[in-house]
């Protein structure tokens, strides 16, 4: 009893560090996405930005006390934001570096002030449109992956005598729960029977996943043995 409270505990300071620390990359995102949509610099723009670090958190640690349908959509949403802040905070490494020389060349320069402010806006305007042409296309190709399982053929040969090939089929990483669900499941036990395979080994499962277990080993192994 002691362990699994601690082990509550870890669990929602872990969240509650990561929504601090998204917290910080969403008000640095704000900054620099302006650049690129000026609507942004308002009240609304902000409050949208401190409030996506916890699209994520709020679900994982309040997930028993909300309901189903508010949970898989605060879910999606926060699996995407956090896919994308951590991308966007390597971005945004780019853009500090990038204003911190432009700073010291301000300093040092010789030019009218109002020369730096035209220029900077121009040069941030730019980051901020390819920053945000690159998180589209890593969000656009996530979504396809995570619907689109990437299936590998690879041929392994044994010093053993065999009657004949066998064709072992493996899923890993398949991150059952509120965004892939029963769907997912059935397509991809159709596209594993398609296989007709003669082993499937069972793969290991992170603490997370084990609440759902018995669900997936039902739903992958029952249609393959029946």
């Amino acid at each position: 009893m002691i362990t699994r409270t601690i082990n509550v505990i870890r669990r929602y300071i872990f969240y509650l560090i990561l929504g601090g620390l998204g917290l910080v990359s969403s008000l640095l995102q704000w900054g620099l996405f302006q650049h690129a949509i000026p609507q942004l610099y308002s009240g609304w723009g902000l409050f949208a930005f401190l409030v996506m670090p916890f699209t994520y958190v709020i679900p994982n640690i309040c997930e028993k006390y909300m309901p189903t349908w508010l949970n898989r959509i605060m879910v999606t949403i926060g699996g995407y934001w956090l896919l994308l802040t951590y991308y966007a905070t390597l971005l945004l490494l780019g853009y500090l570096v990038l204003w911190t020389g432009f700073q010291i060349w301000m300093l040092i320069g010789s030019y009218a002030i109002f020369t730096y402010m035209n220029l900077w806006e121009l040069i941030g305007k730019m980051y901020a449109w390819c920053t945000i042409a690159i998180l589209a296309y890593i969000g656009v190709k996530a979504w396809y992956t995570a619907k689109h399982p990437i299936m590998n053929h690879i041929d392994i040969h044994v010093n053993k005598h065999l009657s004949r090939d066998y064709i072992v089929a493996f899923a890993s990483d398949l991150h059952f729960g509120m965004v892939l669900g029963k769907s997912f499941g059935h397509r991809l036990v159709k596209d594993m029977n398609a296989l007709h395979p003669d082993v499937l080994p069972c793969f290991a499962l992170s603490k997370c996943s084990v609440m759902v277990l018995p669900k997936i080993v039902i739903l992958l192994l029952y249609p393959l043995v029946a």
